[in-house]
């Protein structure tokens, strides 16, 4: 009916309708406005002057009909009183069904999370898939853990291998966390008040001993260097941040082999157990009867003791940092094979241990 008013000339006025509506407590005032043109434009009889444009009632406040031409039918101003209420009935319902909802929902807006980049989180995901796998990944168990497509997990690993957060070895081509990454998760790290109060006591082991003390946290790979202070002399040994200790052969390690969780500790041992025999190495256990005895009596020295000869030719003392019975950390002194006293009744030993055992009485 509104065509048929359209099409025999008239423009449907433009109505007010004041209303107070109490909902949730709020009040509204509804104003509607009923624009005949902007309902059907395609509709519209092109013979009406301006009918494809606003119309100058849109706005108006009263009941200002538009002289119908002489082409009427006797059911116009039925047509029209229909048509006029039936939109106004519409636009009020419309805008009362709008305000309810934004009512509704203000409460729940607050609260909603905000808008993010899908891109991103996705790549966090692979992040995470990475920092807990034992190991490298292979591209189809990240794009299994991820429920992708397996050229789409390729493509977000390029961009984070560009961005510096994944890397890939060129070997196995598996994927492991990038040198951004480290980076990122050592400085997290470096600025917890734990290890900020561990960086206190290193510092005393250094003027203390003279030589380079270290402090080591449990990662998926291992053991980590989070904390190092250097011994200020030209024959100082170092390592940097982000090192990954040996569980078998270095004195971190086999304080974590000795008091940390074997569910974590044991495959990573037995790895790099396969690894030694592969190699080679020197003065290093090749199987878990040697690694065990090598436990077994830091257990009940209290400390792991190293003094390496040949090539290496370095020496280090680790303890472990205990709170309520958990290892926590591992604290080291490290440095050449003759500088520093690896005696288990020396000086060395005997300061590690009364360091470790006021720095877990702080951490408690």
């Amino acid at each position: 009916m509104v065509r048929e008013c359209l099409h025999e000339g008239w423009q449907l006025p433009a109505i007010r309708f004041n209303g107070v509506q109490a909902l949730e407590g709020r009040e509204i005032g509804i104003e509607m406005a009923c624009i005949v043109q902007q309902c059907d434009s395609a509709c519209v009889d092109r013979r009406v002057p301006g009918a494809d444009k606003p119309s100058r009632y849109a706005t108006s406040p009263h009941f200002l009909p538009t002289k119908p031409p002489p082409h009427t039918s006797p059911h116009l101003p039925k047509l029209r009183h229909f048509a006029t209420y039936y939109v106004a009935l519409f636009n009020i319902r419309s805008a009362i069904m709008e305000f309810v909802s934004n009512a509704t929902n203000f409460d729940e807006d607050a609260a909603r999370p905000q808008g993010g980049v899908n891109a991103v989180e996705v790549a966090g995901k692979i992040l995470r898939i990475l920092v807990t796998a034992p190991g490298p990944a292979r591209l189809s168990d990240i794009a299994r853990a991820t429920n992708m497509p397996t050229a789409k997990a390729h493509r977000y690993l390029v961009s984070l291998i560009r961005a510096g957060l994944v890397e890939q070895d060129g070997a196995s081509t598996r994927y492991e966390l990038g040198s951004l990454a480290r980076q990122a998760g050592i400085v997290a790290l470096s600025r917890s008040d734990r290890l900020e109060r561990t960086e206190r006591y290193l510092r005393q082991i250094v003027d203390h001993v003279g030589e380079t003390a270290a402090a080591a946290v449990w990662s998926t790979h291992g053991p980590i260097l989070v904390r190092l202070i250097e011994a200020r002399h030209t024959q100082a040994e170092t390592v940097p941040l982000g090192h990954v200790c040996p569980l078998t052969y270095s004195a971190s390690g086999l304080v974590w082999c000795g008091w940390g969780d074997p569910g974590a500790t044991v495959p990573l041992a037995e790895h790099e157990l396969a690894q030694s025999r592969t190699n080679a190495r020197h003065e290093v256990p090749y199987h878990w009867d040697a690694l065990n005895a090598r436990i077994t009596q830091v257990r009940s020295e209290g400390c792991a003791r190293l003094s390496l000869e040949g090539e290496q030719s370095r020496a280090a003392v680790a303890v472990p940092v205990l709170v309520r019975g958990v290892l926590q950390l591992s604290i080291s002194v490290f440095g050449r094979r003759g500088r520093l006293n690896t005696d288990l009744a020396g000086p060395v030993v005997a300061y590690l241990r009364e360091t470790a055992a006021r720095l877990a009485a702080e951490l408690v």
